[in-house]
């Protein structure tokens, strides 16, 4: 251990696992199974880091669709507000998108 407490070259933390009736007899702290505590920590930090790395990927492509989207209504709106002119029409309020025709004399005067 180095003088900040850090272990150095250790790879792995070590589960004892000890049987009842040798804690019971002598209080004995021989481990029984640590090569099969060992290979059983490996398959659920494999599955913990197949799960992370799935949910990172996930994410990551919703993030990625998410910013395509967004993109994609921001130059909407800016073409919009470049070409887009509202038309004003004089109709009714309840149809305001029906066609107004207007007689030749009325053009002349507007």
């Amino acid at each position: 251990m180095d003088e900040k407490g850090f272990m150095i070259g250790v790879e792995a933390k070590l589960k004892r696992v000890f049987s009842k009736a040798v804690w019971v007899k002598d209080r004995a702290r021989a481990p029984i199974q640590d090569e099969q505590v060992i290979k059983d920590n490996s398959k659920e930090l494999l599955k913990k880091l197949k799960g992370i790395i799935y949910r990172a990927s996930t994410y990551t492509k919703l993030l990625e669709l998410e910013n395509v989207g967004l993109i994609a209504s921001l130059n909407t709106k800016n073409k919009r507000i470049e070409h887009g002119r509202r038309l004003l029409l004089r109709g009714k309020k309840k149809q305001p998108t029906d066609a107004i025709f207007y007689s030749p004399k009325k053009l002349k005067a507007a």
